[in-house]
């Protein structure tokens, strides 16, 4: 985990279904040693040995009394606890799960939320690839209102439209230029 002198950062990575934040995220890991934070959810995994979230029924939901993000998509609940965030630089999370964390959170890593932007065409043809073409025009449906406020919670956007790895390198270069104090005006969300 990166520190700087007195003060931790975490970044929350929001984006639409399809705008490739799981693939990013394992490339964040793996190229450049950000450790992801893996979210509960009562949702079943989509693919066998999927090792994006920890996987829980809804009876062990209670389990966790120290959530400090939690959300709700297609009747699944997804959440965190503070534990986790503690111990983590990217957190996977939509608009109303940073909205929570942030009146929730009370641990000492500042919350960097930046919005991984893609195409609507693009999220398509990824979801009907992953999901077929039924529900990924739920999906995008969906997000297109859950997304209506994304510019009101987003610190920083990023665009997803080419190469993942590019993405990847301007979030790393992001996290480590907050940690130096550099002014990153280029990639600060103008509120439109």
């Amino acid at each position: 985990m990166v520190k700087t002198k007195d003060k931790k950062r975490v970044i929350c990575l929001i984006g639409e279904s399809g705008s490739g934040k799981d693939y990013i995220a394992s490339i964040l890991n793996i190229c450049y040693g950000l450790i992801p934070l893996k979210s509960y959810t009562t949702r079943k995994p989509r693919y066998k040995d999927e090792n994006t979230h920890i996987f829980i029924s809804n009876s062990e939901v209670e389990n966790y009394p120290n959530k400090i993000a939690i959300t709700l998509f297609d009747n699944n609940v997804y959440f965190a606890t503070s534990e986790q965030l503690d111990k983590s630089d990217v957190y996977i999370i939509d608009v109303d799960g940073v909205n929570y964390l942030k009146s929730h959170y009370n641990g000492n890593k500042e919350v960097i939320t930046i919005y991984l932007k893609t195409s609507r065409s693009r999220r398509f043809i990824r979801l009907c690839k992953r999901d077929g073409f039924l529900k990924a025009i739920h999906r995008i449906r969906h997000d297109t209102y859950a997304f209506r406020n994304v510019y009101d919670v987003a610190d920083y956007i990023v665009s997803n439209n080419g190469n993942p790895y590019w993405a990847a390198i301007t979030i790393t270069e992001l996290f480590y230029n907050l940690i130096k104090g550099d002014d990153l005006d280029k990639y600060k969300n103008k509120k439109r």
